[in-house]
C-alpha cells in the first residue's frame, strides 16, 4: 500500500518532467479538438465525419484528427464549439474529471462509505494521478465521462438493481461510444428483462439519433467504421511502442481478432453460469466486465486502462472488508497498471543506444507489458472471488469501512 501510495504521489511530477523533457508529448486536448473542429463544421452545416478516404480537417491548433464517433455523441460539444478553443477544452476536462471523481464518490457511497473533506481531496487525486487518467486528460478524451458513467452505474447497481433502466442506460452511455463497453453490462444477462431493456435503449438512442441529425450523416458514420480507426492495419513496431500503447495480444498478430472473440464467448459463457440475482454476485460480474473491456477493445491504447477504475473501487472494498482480505494482488495489479505507460515506452528502447545489448530480447517486449500482467492479475483474482464465495464479493450491511 505504501509503495503504490508513494508511486501515485509522485507520478503526476514525473509526467510533468517529463514533458518538459520532451518525453512525453504536452497538454494539446488533440481529441477534444476533433469533437469541438466536428461540432464547429456542424453549425455550419457541414459534415461530421472526415474517413480516411477523405482530406481531414484541422480539429486543433496544429494538428488534424478526424471525429470517428455517433453523431449523438456531438450534442454536448455544440455549445461548448461557440466558445475559443482552449477555453471549451479547459471547461471539458474539468467537468470530465469532476465527473469520474464524483462517480467514484457515489459508488463509495452506495456501500455506505462517506467520505470527509480530507478524504475527498485524496479520491480526487489519486483519480487524476491514475496513468491512465493523466493521458486522457492531456489529450481532451470522452474517457474520464466514461469513468464516471460506470461508477454511476455500479452504484445504481448495488441501490436498485431491478429499476427499470438506471443502471443500464449508465453503462450503456459509454458503449454507444465505443461498443466494446458494451460489457460492462455483463449482469444484464443474469436476466432476460433487462437484455429486454438494453435492446430498448439502444433503438431509443438510435431513433433519437437519427432525428436529431439524420440518415445521411449515420450512412457516413458506417463508413468510418468500414475504414477504422487503425484496427485492420499490420502490428505496430515494437520500436514504436510508447505510452499510448497497450497491446495485449501484440504477438498474435492479425489472430488476436479470434482471441478477442474467444474471450468474448468465454466471459458470456461465464456469466450465464453464474447466472444469479445476488447483488454480491452482480457486483463481482459488473467488476469483471470492466475490467474485460481493455483486453477485448479493437483500439488498443491505454485509454482503455480507465475502465479498471470502477473495478479496482469495487475489489478494494471488498477487501477491506473481509476478515481474510488480501491485498497483495489487487495493489499489485494497481503498481503494474500506473507504470505501464512508461514502462512500455523504456521496453520499446531496446536494442537502441546504450540498451543495445538487449536487443535478443526485443521479442519479449510485448508479453513484458505491465498493463498485460495487471489486468490479467485482476481478472484472475475476481474470478478466484467468485468461485471462492460461490459468487461474489460479500460486503458486510454495517457499513464498516470510513
Amino acid at each position: 500500500m505504501f509503495a503504490a501510495a508513494a508511486l501515485f504521489l509522485v507520478y503526476p511530477a514525473i509526467v510533468a518532467v517529463a514533458t518538459l523533457l520532451g518525453a512525453s508529448f504536452e497538454l494539446n486536448f488533440m481529441d477534444f479538438g476533433a469533437y469541438y473542429s466536428a461540432a464547429g463544421r456542424f453549425l455550419e452545416g457541414g459534415s461530421l465525419y472526415y474517413t480516411p478516404s477523405r482530406p481531414a480537417a484541422p480539429s486543433h491548433p496544429g494538428g488534424v484528427f478526424p471525429y470517428l464517433y455517433p453523431p449523438v455523441v456531438i450534442v454536448p460539444f455544440i455549445p461548448l464549439a461557440l466558445l475559443p478553443f482552449w477555453v471549451a477544452a479547459g471547461i471539458w476536462v474539468t467537468v470530465s474529471l469532476a465527473v469520474a471523481v464524483f462517480g467514484a464518490k457515489t459508488l463509495l457511497n452506495a456501500y455506505d462509505i462517506r467520505l470527509s473533506r480530507a478524504k475527498m481531496l485524496l479520491l480526487a487525486y489519486g483519480i487524476f494521478a491514475f496513468a491512465p487518467t493523466l493521458i486522457w486528460f492531456k489529450l481532451g478524451q470522452v474517457t474520464g465521462m466514461f469513468v464516471g458513467s460506470l461508477c454511476f452505474a455500479a452504484a445504481s447497481l448495488e441501490r436498485n438493481p431491478d429499476g427499470r433502466f438506471g443502471w443500464l442506460g449508465l453503462a450503456l452511455l459509454p458503449a454507444v461510444v465505443k461498443p466494446p463497453y458494451a460489457v460492462t453490462m455483463a449482469p444484464a444477462l443474469n436476466d432476460y428483462q433487462r437484455v429486454l431493456r438494453v435492446v430498448i435503449l439502444g433503438i431509443a438512442v438510435i431513433a433519437v439519433s437519427v432525428l436529431l441529425f439524420g440518415i445521411e450523416a449515420h450512412e457516413a458514420y458506417l463508413g468510418v467504421l468500414r475504414e477504422g480507426k487503425g484496427w485492420h492495419l499490420d502490428a505496430l513496431p515494437i520500436s514504436k511502442f510508447s505510452f499510448f500503447v497497450f497491446r495485449p495480444f501484440h504477438v498474435l498478430g492479425s489472430a488476436r481478432i479470434v482471441l478477442r472473440g474467444v474471450l468474448l464467448v468465454a466471459l458470456v459463457g461465464y456469466v450465464l453460469e453464474r447466472r444469479s440475482r445476488r447483488p454480491r454476485v452482480e457486483r463481482a460480474l459488473f467488476a469483471l466486465g470492466c475490467a474485460a473491456v481493455p483486453v477485448l477493445h479493437p483500439t488498443v491504447n491505454t485509454l482503455t486502462l480507465n475502465a479498471l477504475i470502477p473495478a479496482y473501487l469495487i475489489v478494494f472494498v471488498s477487501e477491506f472488508r473481509r476478515s481474510d482480505g488480501a491485498l497483495t494482488i489487487p495493489l499489485l495489479s494497481l503498481v503494474l497498471v500506473q507504470i505501464h505507460p512508461y514502462a512500455t515506452s523504456v521496453l520499446s528502447w531496446i536494442g537502441i543506444g546504450a540498451l543495445s545489448p538487449l536487443d535478443p530480447l526485443t521479442p519479449l517486449v510485448p508479453v513484458l507489458q505491465p498493463g498485460l500482467w495487471g489486468i490479467v492479475s485482476l481478472v484472475a483474482f475476481i474470478v478466484y472471488r467468485i468461485e471462492r464465495d460461490e459468487g461474489g464479493f460479500p460486503l458486510p450491511e454495517d457499513g464498516s469501512v470510513r
